[in-house]
């Protein structure tokens, strides 16, 4: 049948297309007659068409046609080329069994084979790979020892790190609260000065009151001074005019009597004269004598009142000066120790700036340190990283190479022990691959022990012939099995 298959496929895309024609060709009925039959039907009934039609209709038809023509040339030859290396895999595996047979029958007529120096080889090989092993794990135990010695290490340097940051968290609390007591200070300080300030301007405006007042109390002497002067010039002036009237007065009385009065009947006129002069003169001098009398009370009356509200305001303005003296010399005390506390303040303000800064420094410098101790364990892990790395990556070249050698002897041994009991070189393979010794096993429990991960496992197949290449060689076939620790596991344990 595969014969004829493949006949059929080297014929070409004639036998196809034949083939495709028949398949077309779905009622039985010949292809003149399918279409004779498909246009009587279509001109039955005496359908009116246009004119073009016909043609259009066809020609779609056709276009179709060639179409599906087409895709189904194209699907039949895929298949024909599937077809065809299917045919040409069978072949050779066919060809590649009977190979295999060959060898297989060469190795049952192999009876007296000696075995011996493969086997002593693989047993150096192995015990070789044994000694590697032991070194490696010898040095995985120092590079272990060493491990915890700096994984100890990472951690007391964290701890270390820890310490500096809550140290370096509390100086930035305490600088902080340095800085708001500075802020505090320095409020107040501006409240000192602003109080100053006001505490000044009062008294400036004392001084200047005060000054106002020692211009008025030098105004009301120069007033009383004044008073005290006209005073004075109207007693002169009253005395003055009474001496003059006293000279008047002894003046008229000394006068003589030269004229010769007029003699009136019934009037003496020296009386008269007397008489009216003596009595003008005393009206007059009463007149004087009161008006004298009201202008020295009065002057007496204005002065004394003056001089009372001189001595009242002096009084006053000695209080008010008495008052604003002991007001500037409070001031003056206030002033003089809010001066000290700004000194004591601006001091205590530089201390603070002064610690504010060393702790600054202090900070900066533990960040270096800590950067510098980071950078240091982080190279350090690095290294010890890819020395790992290397080892593991060592160990599991080995490990394979040992996994190998292992189930190749084990191979070889159940290969001279069935050729005494007359198995099958396919069951010798079978329990072989299924065969894994105690050292093997150790082995890769040490390697996955290595890693706090997953494993992954990698089975390779190698096939080689012993006894030469001719009819009575042997093929024997080896199944290594790989373990291998994830790097993400082996990384994970180490960080």
């Amino acid at each position: 049948m595969s014969k004829q298959s493949l006949s059929r496929s080297q014929e070409g895309d004639s036998g196809f297309i034949k083939r495709k024609t028949v398949v077309i060709q779905r009622g039985g009925a010949p292809a003149s007659n399918s279409y004779g039959y498909s246009r009587q039907s279509m001109s039955f009934g005496n359908i009116g068409l246009a004119p073009g039609t016909y043609s259009t209709i066809s020609h779609e038809g056709v276009n179709d046609m060639k179409g599906k023509r087409q895709h189904e040339k194209k699907e039949m030859q895929n298949l024909n080329e599937r077809f065809g290396n299917y045919i040409e895999k069978v072949r050779f595996l066919e060809t590649f069994n009977a190979q295999l047979e060959n060898e297989l029958e060469a190795y049952r007529n192999q009876k007296h084979t000696d075995f011996k120096p493969i086997r002593d080889m693989y047993e150096n090989e192995l015990a070789q790979a044994r000694k590697v092993i032991d070194e490696l794990s010898a040095e995985k135990g120092g590079y272990d020892a060493k491990m915890a010695g700096l994984q100890d290490l990472v951690d007391t340097l964290r701890k270390e790190i820890e310490i500096l940051e809550s140290h370096a968290k509390d100086y930035r609390a305490t600088i902080d609260n340095q800085a708001a007591q500075i802020g505090g200070f320095e409020g107040e300080l501006q409240t000192l000065r602003n109080r100053i300030a006001n505490l000044e301007n009062e008294n400036d405006k004392v001084r200047q009151l005060n000054n106002q007042r020692s211009e008025e109390n030098r105004r009301l002497r120069t007033d009383l001074d004044n008073e005290t002067a006209a005073h004075i010039e109207a007693d002169c002036r009253a005395s003055g005019l009474e001496e003059e009237v006293e000279f008047l007065r002894a003046l008229l009385d000394k006068m003589p009597a030269e004229p010769q009065p007029v003699k009136i009947k019934g009037l003496d006129l020296k009386d008269f004269w007397q008489n009216n002069m003596s009595k003008a003169i005393r009206d007059i001098q009463n007149e004087y004598d009161n008006k004298l009398d009201l202008m020295r009370q009065d002057c007496e009356t204005r002065y004394s009142a003056q001089i009372r509200q001189v001595q009242s305001g002096a009084v006053r303005d000695n209080f008010e000066t008495q008052q604003a003296k002991e007001e500037i010399k409070k001031l003056k005390t206030t002033l003089n120790s809010t001066n000290a506390r700004i000194a004591d303040l601006e001091a205590r303000n530089a201390s603070l700036q002064a610690e504010l800064n060393e702790q600054r420094g202090l900070v900066k410098s533990l960040e270096l340190e800590l950067d510098e101790a980071k950078h240091a364990h982080m190279t350090d892990k690095q290294r010890l990283q890819s020395e790992l790395e290397a080892c593991l990556e060592e160990l599991r070249m080995i490990t394979d190479a040992k996994l190998s050698l292992e189930l190749e002897i084990s191979c070889y041994r159940q290969l001279l022990e069935g050729e005494e009991n007359r198995l099958g070189l396919k069951n010798i393979v079978e329990q072989a691959m299924g065969i894994q010794t105690k050292g093997s096993t150790n082995l890769a429990s040490i390697v996955g022990g290595g890693s706090s991960g997953g494993r992954s496992e990698t089975r390779t197949e190698s096939t080689r012939s012993i006894g030469g290449g001719g009819s009575g060689s042997s093929v024997v076939k080896t199944t290594t099995t790989t373990v291998k620790s994830s790097s993400s596991s082996s990384g994970g344990r180490y960080n």
